[in-house]
């Protein structure tokens, strides 16, 4: 059975991205150390490894203390996941949004579980990860989700706290106690993987006090996960990293948490190569950028990774029996 690379959309990280920016950090280079594109803050709705945005949360928090995750998420926070955020809060109230978030995350994650379970005393939402991952990153990212559902409260009325109890994987060395107060009145060791948030029925049915937030946004909900197929995964990311630099097999392999030989037995299974994949992309890449007539054939070369000119021009002939400057006169 293929394993895909487990994907996310950038806009999980912009409310870290926007607290970076404001404290005068440099965020480009921690994507980078993380192995997350730097276009994904520009383009939200990108897919990006799962692995490389929780290595990018967990490390944003080694550097500037356990409790960060919930310090960047800020009332506003849901309203810049994008077209996820807004669709969410085009409910009429909390519950409501949690309702449309259940809907909506097959779209947002492909390696995550988002569960909102109804309960005597109003909701348990439970959040898991279909990934591996240590205790550090499951800490900062679990707090951030746990940030991220009390931002979902802004906007009503107010009241007592919302979340009335979070079971969250304890940090390595600082466990739970640096949450108390934060998150929750108490927050507690969880007993296995999951992180546990118990919400209030009446927070759950203040209405918001905007009730025209986007309500009818439509949003395609196809899963991010596509057909499920490694290469699939692959091509959602590859463009974007390609921007950048070419990756090798041993950091995609880390991404699909695997190794190298497996990675490359799984690709030959779908009938598929890094290279041939790689050639593709820049393949649809080139014939997409000259078609204006304005750019530079030696631009376009250095932009989409080639050596030099003479590379891209070879390629251009082997794709459509045509040099680039045809194809620019087209």
């Amino acid at each position: 059975m293929s394993r895909p690379i487990p994907l996310v959309r950038a806009a999980g990280l912009a409310p870290s991205l926007l607290w970076m920016r404001s404290h005068g950090l440099g965020w480009e280079s921690r994507l980078r150390a993380a192995g997350v594109p730097t276009i994904a803050a520009l383009e939200p709705d990108r897919p990006i490894a799962l692995v490389a945005g929780v290595r990018f949360i967990r490390d944003a928090a080694r550097a500037e203390g356990p409790d960060l995750s919930s310090r960047v998420v800020s009332d506003a926070s849901i309203l810049q996941l994008a077209s996820f955020g807004h669709y969410a809060l085009g409910a009429r109230t909390p519950r409501g949004a949690f309702e449309r978030l259940t809907r909506a995350f097959a779209r947002h994650s492909s390696h995550e579980r988002f569960v909102v379970t109804p309960s005597a005393r109003g909701a348990v939402v439970r959040h898991t990860f279909d990934a591996a991952f240590d205790d550090e990153s499951l800490h900062a990212c679990q707090q951030y989700v746990a940030a991220m559902i009390r931002s979902a409260f802004a906007g009503t009325a107010g009241g007592p706290h919302p979340l009335t109890a979070v079971s969250i994987v304890p940090h390595p060395t600082a466990g739970v106690r640096h949450l108390d107060g934060v998150l929750a009145p108490k927050v507690t060791p969880a007993e296995g993987r999951t992180l546990s948030v118990s919400l209030s029925a009446a927070a759950l049915d203040q209405p918001y006090l905007r009730p025209g937030r986007d309500r009818d946004l439509p949003l395609d909900l196809t899963p991010i996960r596509g057909d499920g197929s490694l290469t699939t995964s692959l091509r959602a990311i590859l463009p974007a990293m390609l921007e950048e630099k070419r990756p090798d097999l041993e950091e995609l392999a880390d991404l699909a948490g695997t190794s190298r030989r497996t990675f490359q037995r799984r690709l030959a299974d779908e009938g598929a190569t890094l290279s041939g994949l790689i050639d593709d992309i820049r393949r649809d890449q080139a014939l997409a950028r000259p078609s204006n007539g304005r750019e530079p054939v030696a631009s376009i070369s250095a932009e989409l990774g080639y050596s030099d000119q003479s590379c891209l021009t070879r390629a251009m002939r082997r794709w459509t029996n045509a040099p680039p400057s045809r194809i620019r006169r087209g």
